[in-house]
């Protein structure tokens, strides 16, 4: 990682007009050392010549959403450029067709998450559109219901962005080796992939739609996880307010649950870890603690 990044992002903090400055202090959930690293995204983004899509992968709970909105706002207070923020999440397959899915190929396929639960040809459609300068019917998707709202409940994109920032947990990985997936990798698989069949078809989506979806985006940024156990703390940090304050109508995952689910992304979380930091244009270390403490800028 580079050493001098801090230094670097603090140097650029005294250039920054006032209004940037008062997004930069305004109160977040982002530590001063990541605010600083977003900062310094933020700078080599903004300076890139044209509309670009870029697409910030990381690990559940690793602050992807968080970052991205960030992001947007640093560059339109400084430069005044538009961002359009997508999320994969939005993209999922409705539940009705997941449940076919299930049906015809794997039963865990009904669980949304990993690569072959996302609608990758609507998802094509709204960069097409956003791309021709056309405004785009952006869904989106009820996690308490496990559905996509109705298209009355729909937004619509901004006109002629500058940027469009693509944010989804599993942007940018490669298929695995064929030989990474003879042996179960968790006890999910164990127990209920014993042939095998899901984590090959999900390697066979990442080779196809996936790749094409992925070749498509001009810069990666990264948000490399520290392991695991990490994505299952954090992913009960963002579930403990719903079971502090329960809402009718609104599933609450107790800590079983939630690590039963980080079992269906895993495999695919683990296989980033080795493979995307050497690929990714821009990489940024989290600590367990959810802050940034390295930088890495693989591109110019």
């Amino acid at each position: 990682m580079q050493s001098n990044w801090l230094k670097q992002a603090e140097e650029l903090l005294e250039t920054l007009k006032p209004a940037t400055l008062k997004v930069f202090h305004q109160k977040s959930p982002l530590s001063h050392q990541s605010r600083l690293a977003v900062l310094l995204m933020a700078d080599f983004l903004a300076k890139k010549q044209g509309q670009q899509t870029v697409g910030i992968s990381g690990g559940q709970g690793a602050g992807k959403s968080t970052l991205s909105r960030f992001i947007a706002e640093l560059i339109n207070a400084e430069t005044g450029h538009t961002v359009q923020i997508l999320s994969l999440d939005d993209f999922y397959l409705t539940k009705a067709q997941r449940q076919h899915l299930a049906a015809t190929l794997h039963p865990l396929f009904a669980t949304r998450g990993v690569p072959g639960t996302h609608d990758i040809d609507l998802l094509n459609n709204v960069l097409d559109a956003i791309k021709a300068g056309d405004t785009a019917t952006i869904p989106r998707f009820d996690k308490a219901s496990d559905d996509r709202l109705p298209e009355n409940q729909a937004c619509q994109s901004i006109a002629k962005p500058d940027l469009v920032l693509l944010e989804g947990w599993c942007l940018g990985a490669r298929p695995q080796p064929a030989s990474e997936l003879l042996e179960p990798f968790n006890q999910l698989e164990r127990d209920q992939d014993t042939d095998g069949k899901w984590r090959y078809a999900i390697n066979r989506y990442l080779a196809e739609g996936y790749a094409n979806l992925f070749n498509r985006l001009d810069t990666m940024v990264y948000l490399q996880v520290p392991n695991i156990e990490a994505v299952r703390r954090w992913r009960n940090q963002q579930e403990q307010p719903l079971r502090d304050n329960p809402q009718p109508g609104r599933a609450v995952l107790s800590p079983d649950d939630i690590n039963h689910f980080v079992q269906y992304f895993e495999r695919l979380t683990h296989w980033m870890q080795q493979d995307l930091p050497a690929r990714a244009d821009l990489v940024l270390a989290l600590s367990v603690n959810h802050d940034v403490e390295g930088f890495q800028v693989n591109a110019t």
